[in-house]
């Protein structure tokens, strides 16, 4: 199920836009994506002061489960329906 803490829990909009796009498009591909700790946690955002696969408090959402998405990510990759490049 998609709901982890609370009955706001809901997907991304990212997270629905890869899916219109794989429904769209014969080929889908995601830039930046990574579960690398060492990794800002936004492309543009400044280094982590540590490696840690902690969220930034900044960045911590309790409507997005950013953990299930990225598994569901690493599934639809080894599928074959989307390559992820981070």
């Amino acid at each position: 199920t998609w709901q982890k803490a609370t009955s706001k829990m809901r997907p991304s909009t990212g997270f629905f836009s890869v899916i219109l796009a794989l429904q769209m498009c014969r080929k889908v591909s995601l830039f930046g994506l990574t579960t690398d700790p060492c990794r800002p946690f936004h492309y543009y955002g400044a280094a982590k002061a540590e490696c840690t696969h902690a969220i930034p408090k900044e960045n911590d959402e309790s409507i997005h489960w950013f953990e299930k998405e990225h598994a569901i990510y690493s599934d639809l990759e080894r599928k074959g329906a989307l390559t992820v490049y981070s």
